[in-house]
């Protein structure tokens, strides 16, 4: 099993981000935690700045349901 330390998942979360998209990066970012095994999880969503930052101990902590953050402009 590989395991790693802390790792951190940043999505975009602007405007043109609608529910189906911002679903479809949730559904990676739960593969991806699966697959790794990560110690901790931070997640991040922004626009043009950070509109949601989390930490999860655990891939298993991670709620069932996450809402959308953001929806202004991209200018990272």
């Amino acid at each position: 099993m590989v395991i790693f330390g802390t790792i951190a998942i940043a999505i975009d979360t602007s405007g043109s981000i609608g529910q189906s998209e911002f679903e479809q990066f949730i559904g990676e970012l739960r593969d991806i935690t699966e697959s790794m095994k990560p110690e901790k999880v931070v997640f991040i969503q922004c626009d043009s700045a950070i509109a949601d930052y989390a930490e999860w101990e655990s891939p298993s902590d991670m709620p069932e349901k996450l809402k959308i953050k953001g929806g202004g402009g991209t200018d990272f």
